[in-house]
């Protein structure tokens, strides 16, 4: 998409709305890299953290590391964190601490390169029986950038969507405020902005409220950031929105702050402060006209992060051709060249990278380059591991002089849709030098990095396969279809939430998106569909419906693949391939109630999808189905499986029974 952009700077506004401070968290589980261990006596690890959205703040940034470590360690033992490799914190360790433990430290901004990915390390010195130590971070690792405000003091895009969404929270909320009755349009360039969303913000998950009654009063009860998504006139709330961002009513339309017109059919996409409580972050994504907002839509979604200032006026627009994401990835990991004056050990350093869908069965192949030492050592080696998993290994030049290059296939199972990490490991036996002081400055941020290619293979089309989400949904390069069963607020949150979590798996921006709902869908078109709900009888839909692997009835029984009818509350996620000429794909969440029904569009976040169905119960327990592990799959069993289960053994029993009953002779 094409789009010509207006960005004007804005005139200051009243001290009370001068927006709250903004930061950009990152987890380890959230990158998808998670926990990191190493073993031995004196180790390292290494994780390299995405760069910060924009300029950073003077002070208030820090990072926040869970850590354990072998009970075998004894008194005497440390850890060290460094970011940059300039030490922060050493922590002493020993047996009261082998449990885990968790410290924070501030991070002086001089530490960060202006927008560049950060290093934090985290050195272990453990005393005790070499064969049995080893030092971990866990998941929950956090680095909290705090990021520096606008100029102007106001509002700033460059902040989106980090500005809407909460510090400290995993899930964080985001109120999502449409028109009272949104029409497919409005919830479609609503939804595609959801999707967009999540990828950018994929280290949290999003929990989205819909809210279409009573806008104005949702919003004035403050406490929660919000995307506004429909025409100005269909949404009360941009109205005192507008005015206390210094826009003003001009006739029948509204003039910027420059005093510049906004044309009936220019979108608008502005980030405002709550005049309600003066502190919530909003974002406006509006227009006179419904093609106006498509065009703000498009603006925010093709743009990333090059949207800037309070707003933007999008002028026009022109359709581009649509490409799935590309299958070569190339990720640069550490400069190795100091690793030999680190001493005799190991150095695990991990990145996060992100990768489309590869199927399972299908083989990638990484090409590993590795630069020289730099100085000699006794014996070095290097072990890759991508997403915790072994994938080759090689031994180094000891002379330091000659650099290491290696080629090894893996299977596609490794690799997830998304969040990925990939894992060197160097093994040093030892250099001719004095061993370096644990506290000593170290850095691996040399030009020469460790780089390895990845060459992906196409995913091929399936009867479906939960485990190549969000493909082909939101990454094969053409429109997708979403088909609701109705307008409720339950179903139109699930959808939310379910282009909220598909999001936070792919890897580019959402393509274009049509909204139907099912009473007024007829199966026409070749579009992959996104169904959410249960629709109404005689609807076009029921042929798709009936050959799901499981099928939710009109009087509320669920029954799995025909045979065993589950009596509990339960959603699922499930995918198919329709039979007709078109070969589409369906990707459908029901449930028998509003509250299973977002569970099933929740669960779209877990990267342990697999098979052509799940389930999941009201506690929120996942549950494969139709999978090729057996019944309960690798999630183990549900309530309603058990339910399930148990219904089947009964009729076994019985069938059993008949069969060992003592016949009458006939005469």
């Amino acid at each position: 998409m094409l789009l010509a952009l207006s960005v004007v700077p804005a005139i200051p506004a009243a001290a009370a709305d001068a927006p709250a401070a903004v930061a950009q968290e990152v987890t380890l589980d959230g990158l998808g890299i998670g926990a990191q261990t190493v073993y031995g006596a004196h180790g390292a690890v290494e994780v390299t953290l995405p760069a910060p959205a924009t300029d950073l703040a003077l002070a208030g940034n820090y990072v926040r590391v869970f850590f354990s470590h072998s009970v075998d360690a004894t008194a005497g033992s440390s850890m060290l964190i460094a970011v940059g490799g300039q030490p922060l914190l050493t922590v002493p360790l020993g047996p009261g601490t082998a449990g885990g433990g968790v410290v924070e430290t501030r991070i002086p901004s001089g530490l960060f390169a202006p927008r560049q990915a950060t290093r934090l390390q985290v050195r272990f010195a453990l005393a005790g029986p070499a064969a049995t130590l080893y030092g971990r971070i866990d998941g929950q690792t956090m680095l909290h950038y705090e990021l520096a405000p606008a100029p102007t003091g106001l509002p700033d895009l460059e902040r989106y969507p980090y500005s809407l969404l909460a510090t400290g929270a995993s899930s964080p909320g985001l109120g999502l405020v449409l028109p009272s009755a949104p029409a497919p349009r409005d919830l479609a360039a609503a939804f595609r902005v959801l999707g967009d969303l999540g990828r950018r913000a994929a280290s949290q998950h999003v929990r989205p409220t819909v809210v279409t009654a009573d806008q104005t009063k949702w919003l004035a009860g403050g406490g929660q950031s919000a995307l506004l998504v429909g025409t100005l006139a269909a949404l009360p709330p941009a109205q005192p929105i507008l005015q206390a961002a210094g826009w003003k009513p001009v006739g029948a339309g509204w003039a910027a702050p420059d005093g510049r017109a906004l044309g009936p059919d220019q979108g608008l996409v502005l980030a405002a402060v709550s005049p309600w409580d003066h502190r919530s972050a909003l974002v406006l994504v509006t227009g006179v006209t419904p093609a106006a907002v498509d065009r703000a839509t498009a603006a925010l979604v093709s743009g990333g992060g090059a949207l800037a200032g309070q707003y933007v006026i999008v002028s026009s627009a022109s359709t581009a051709t649509t490409t799935g994401p590309p299958r070569a990835i190339q990720v640069n990991v550490l400069s190795p060249r100091d690793l030999a004056s680190f001493g005799a050990g190991r150095y695990r350093a991990t990145v996060g990278f992100t990768a489309p869908a590869v199927d399972p069965g299908d083989t990638a192949v990484m090409e590993l380059d590795v630069p020289a030492l730099g100085s000699a050592v006794s014996s070095a080696s290097v072990e890759a591991n991508v997403n915790g998993s072994w994938v080759a290994a090689t031994d180094l030049d000891a002379t330091g002089a000659r650099s290491s290059r290696l080629v090894a296939s893996f299977p596609g199972r490794i690799l997830r849709p998304g969040r990925n990490s990939l894992s060197l490991e160097f093994h040093i036996a030892g250099s001719n030098g004095p061993i370096p002081p644990v506290e000593g400055p170290f850095t691996t941020g040399g030009a020469d990095q460790a780089t390895a290619a990845l060459s992906l293979p196409d995913p091929l089309p399936t009867a479906g396969d939960l485990r190549l989400l969000p493909f082909p949904f939101l990454e094969a390069g053409r429109p997708l279809e979403m088909v609701l069963a109705d307008g409720t607020p339950s179903t139109l949150g699930a959808a939310a939430q379910a282009m909220v979590a598909l999001g936070s798996r792919s890897t580019q921006p959402p393509p274009s998106l049509d909204v139907t709902f099912a009473n007024a869908w007829d199966g026409s078109g070749d579009e992959d569909i996104l169904v959410i709900g249960r629709p109404p009888a005689n609807s076009a839909l029921d042929g798709i419906g009936a050959r799901l692997p499981v099928v939710f009835d009109r009087s509320g029984n669920v029954s799995m693949r025909g045979q065993v009818s589950v009596g509990s509350s339960v959603g699922a996620v499930e995918e198919l391939r329709t039979f007709d000429a078109a070969g589409r794909q369906v990707l459908w969440l029901s449930g028998t109630g509003p509250d299973v029904l977002n569970g099933a569009a929740i669960a779209l976040y877990d990267p342990g999808l697999t098979g052509n169905a799940a389930m999941v119960d009201a506690t929120g327990h996942l549950s494969s189905v139709g999978g090729g592990s057996g019944v309960f799959g690798p999630f183990g069993p549900s309530t309603a499986q058990v339910a399930g289960g148990l219904a089947a053994l009964l009729i076994l029993a019985v069938v059993g029974l008949q069969l060992l009953r003592p016949r009458r002779a006939t005469a």
